[in-house]
């Protein structure tokens, strides 16, 4: 999902005072906060809203930014107060366009720059699509995170010296005649001297949830996660006689790829991946791809299959990417030739492949999908002569609330031929997705040299997809 969560704004900003902090969890070290987001819904998901941050701790580290803004303007309370509020505006404004919201009539309030106990920001803005429109339900959506970012960070920083405290209180405020579907449970989590808890309540048309974070100073990798990655809490959902307009992107790639095996169990892998759609994303890639100019792009990018071959265990003789309709308006095409060894696992007399027809849409897909997707995937193994396939997966359909995953197999003698389509809506669930392609992102293709076993397989969906039919483009991280 590429707009972020309300929630997130802000958390690395209000952080920076706390560089250099020395160590201790005492509240005197500790950054302390708290955090109100507003939010006053339209019936067409624009919304006024209106952000308070409190900054209360440490008090040296306010104390040092007063001193900070009175000594740039001559010890004038009125002008460093002026001076702060112009910089916090802009800070907002950014972090707000960052996070996918376009606002207008911003206003800023700046407190406390002479009182010296804690600074007050108040931000009020109108603020565009803050709810979004989902035709396949027929409802509305705001998302909100109670973890303040703390659920997205891929890799958190171990070495923060000091105690982050935030107090946090989401008010959603639903348009005229809505009907509430859902919103975020309860949730507490501890971990040593860390907790993380949220609490939600309903009250007359309004929807609060509120949350408090305490992490410790140098809280492990795997107290964040413990703390934060399962939680899910970011979803409020609502119905109205009022229906929405959809806009949203299409996105539509083709993989072809083709693995002939050699007696000796080398194997030719050849893949084409066909960008078809969105337009305007192909067209910024090929932009980008001008600019850095095609031999160095199909150089880095054959230095990154070949590392990723590496890595599988596979030892690459020979290899060749070739990028076309650069210059075209048509499809973007990166076409690759690669010589394997050991690319084929051989196991107990058997070589196994592993194939991804789901091409990682499992992985593109986070809360809901944020565009509609068409993929199409072909794949030809070819097999020496008097070799036979052991067991392959079976040709099958499925549907998950009007997301459908179709794949055909068919062998015709030493070829096996696997056409899979997937196709999810705008506006998926994770879950729906998870559920619809999880046991088909690794399948096995078995095969020897002799008689056949017969039988037919499908691998479950701990299968590992060596295959690289995830392509290297526009490949899309968890925001």
């Amino acid at each position: 999902m590429d707009r972020r969560l309300l929630g997130v704004l802000l958390i690395g900003i209000l952080l920076v005072p706390l560089a250099g902090v020395s160590a201790g969890g005492t509240d005197e070290t500790a950054f302390v906060q708290d955090y109100t987001f507003y939010v006053q819904l339209d019936k067409n998901g624009d919304a006024n809203i209106t952000l308070i941050t409190v900054w209360k701790g440490p008090e040296d580290k306010i104390h040092e930014l007063i001193e900070k803004l009175l000594n740039q303007t001559n010890g004038s309370v009125e002008n460093a107060t002026k001076l702060y509020a112009e910089q916090m505006l802009q800070s907002y404004i950014q972090g707000l366009s960052q996070s996918g919201l376009r606002t207008e009539n911003q206003t800023i309030e700046v407190k406390g720059i002479g009182e010296g106990n804690n600074i007050t920001v108040i931000f009020r803005a109108k603020a565009e699509g803050v709810a979004k429109y989902y035709s396949h339900g027929n409802f509305w959506e705001v998302l909100i995170d109670p973890t303040r970012g703390y659920s997205h960070i891929a890799s958190p920083d171990v070495s923060y010296p000091y105690r982050v405290v935030l107090h946090n209180k989401f008010v959603i405020e639903l348009p005229p005649n809505a009907t509430l579907l859902s919103y975020p449970l309860g949730y507490r989590r501890t971990y040593n001297q860390s907790s993380f808890e949220v609490t939600p309540r309903i009250k007359d048309n309004r929807v609060i949830v509120e949350s408090v974070i305490d992490v410790e100073p140098y809280l492990k990798a795997e107290g964040y996660q413990w703390l934060f990655g399962d939680y899910k809490g970011f979803s409020i959902t609502y119905q109205t006689p009022y229906k929405g307009q959809e806009e949203y992107p299409k996105s539509v790639l083709k993989e072809n790829v083709t693995i002939e095996v050699l007696k000796n169990g080398t194997a030719i892998l050849t893949m084409k991946d066909e960008y078809v759609e969105p337009r305007n994303a192909v067209l910024a890639q090929k932009i980008q791809i001008l600019q850095y100019g095609v031999r160095n792009f199909e150089q880095a990018l054959l230095k990154n299959y070949v590392q990723m071959f590496k890595q599988m265990g596979a030892d690459v003789l020979g290899a060749g990417v070739n990028v076309k309709n650069v210059n075209t308006t048509g499809p973007l095409l990166v076409e690759a030739r690669f010589i394997l060894n050991n690319y084929t696992k051989f196991e107990n007399g058997t070589y196994v492949l592993h194939l991804d027809p789901t091409m990682g849409l499992v992985s593109r897909v986070y809360l809901r999908s944020n565009a509609e997707f068409n993929y199409s995937f072909y794949a030809e193994v070819k097999l020496p002569d008097g070799w036979k396939f052991v067991s392959y997966p079976n040709s099958t359909t499925k549907e998950v609330h009007g997301n459908i995953f179709k794949l055909d197999v068919k062998l015709e003698g030493n070829r096996l031929l696997l056409k899979a389509n997937t196709y999810i809506y705008y506006g998926a669930s994770d879950e729906d997705v998870q559920h619809l392609l999880e046991e088909f992102s690794g399948v096995d293709i078995k095969f020897q040299p002799g008689k056949s076993s017969g039988g037919w397989k499908l691998c479950g969906p701990g299968a590992i997809a060596v295959l690289a039919v995830v392509p290297l483009l526009f490949r899309r991280r968890r925001n």
